[in-house]
């Protein structure tokens, strides 16, 4: 929304979002967090990289907890 609104960079709009955005996991377990394969990813959220510019690997990237291992 503010890449659209202030025509802000992505990289920009993220750190605007995490500077005001809490994370919370109630499941803090291995066992309750889903691991879900990088096709069906790119399956159903493909279609924002454009709008995010953002390329396949760059937006596994930002769910990785080590975001420089590739996929």
């Amino acid at each position: 929304m503010l890449m659209q609104e202030f025509k802000v960079p992505f990289d920009q709009a993220r750190e605007l979002t995490k500077a005001g955005a809490i994370f919370t996991v109630h499941t803090p377990v291995p066992a309750g967090i889903d691991y879900y394969p990088s096709d069906m990813i790119g399956r159903y959220f493909g279609h924002l990289y454009q709008e995010l510019g953002l390329n396949h690997e760059q937006f596994m990237a930002l769910g990785r907890q080590k975001p420089e291992r590739p996929l």
